[in-house]
C-alpha cells in the first residue's frame, strides 16, 4: 500500500488515466485485425504473428511518448521542479519507488494486453492462437526491448530522440532477427525462439536496474545543482 501511495505521488493523474486507453487501444486494434484477417484473407495461423508485431508497435510507441511527456519528476527538464520534492527526508525513496512502480506496471500493461489478445482470437477463432510458452517468449523480449529504449532516454529526455530510438529499435529487431536466424531469418514472432525469451530477460534485468540508476542520480544532480 505504501509502494501504491508513492506511485501516487510520483505519477500526475493525466499520466494515470491516460494508461486507461491502452487496453482499450489494444481490443479495438486486434478486433479491426481479425476482422479485416477473415473478410481479405480467409482465416489463418499468421494473424497471431501480426498481432505480436503490432503489439509491439504500439506498446514501445506508448510507453517511450508517455514516459517522457506525462510522468511527473521524471529526470528531465521538468525534475528541477520538483527539487523540494527530493529534499524532503524520503524524497529519493519515493523518487526510487516511483521508477520501480512504474516498471512493473509496465509489465502489468504489457501482460494484460497479451491477454486481450487471446480473449479476442478466442471470439473470433474458438481458441487464443497464442500458448503460454509463446507468450512468455513475446512478453520477454517485448519488454526487453522497450526496457532497454527507456534507459537509452534517460540520457536525453527529449520527445524526438525517443522518437528515434523507437525506429531504431524496429530496425534492430529486424536486424537482430535475421543475424540470429541465419539463413532460416528466423523473427521473434515464431513460436518456439527461446533465444529470444532468454535475451528479454537478460536485458530487461540489466535495462531495470539502469534506468532507475541514471534517474536517481540525475535526480540527486538537479536538487545538489540547485
Amino acid at each position: 500500500m505504501k509502494r501504491i501511495k508513492f506511485y501516487r505521488a510520483f505519477t500526475s493523474k493525466l499520466y494515470r488515466m491516460n494508461l486507461l486507453l491502452f487496453p482499450l487501444l489494444v481490443i479495438l486494434g486486434n478486433v479491426a485485425v481479425c476482422l479485416l484477417h477473415d473478410r481479405f484473407l480467409g482465416g489463418g495461423e499468421w494473424v497471431i504473428y501480426f498481432q505480436m508485431n503490432m503489439l509491439m508497435v504500439v506498446y514501445l510507441l506508448h510507453e517511450l511518448m508517455t514516459d517522457n511527456s506525462l510522468i511527473s519528476g521524471l529526470a528531465g527538464k521538468r525534475l528541477r521542479e520538483f527539487t523540494a520534492f527530493l529534499s524532503s527526508p524520503r524524497g529519493i525513496e519515493v523518487f526510487r519507488t516511483g521508477l520501480v512502480m512504474d516498471l512493473l506496471r509496465k509489465a502489468v500493461t504489457l501482460a494484460l494486453s497479451l491477454g486481450l489478445i487471446a480473449c479476442v482470437n478466442r471470439v473470433f477463432y474458438g481458441r487464443s492462437l497464442m500458448g503460454l510458452p509463446y507468450a512468455l517468449q513475446c512478453f520477454c523480449f517485448i519488454y526487453g526491448v522497450m526496457t532497454l529504449m527507456l534507459m537509452l532516454s534517460r540520457f536525453f529526455q527529449s520527445m524526438a530522440v525517443n522518437l528515434l530510438l523507437f525506429y531504431l529499435a524496429m530496425i534492430g529487431v529486424n536486424v537482430l532477427g535475421t543475424w540470429i536466424g541465419g539463413n532460416d531469418h528466423a523473427s521473434w514472432v515464431r513460436a518456439g525462439q527461446s533465444v529470444y525469451l532468454i535475451l528479454g530477460l537478460v536485458v530487461s534485468v540489466i535495462s531495470c536496474i539502469g534506468t532507475v540508476t541514471i534517474c536517481v542520480r540525475k535526480g540527486r544532480n538537479a536538487y545538489y545543482d540547485e
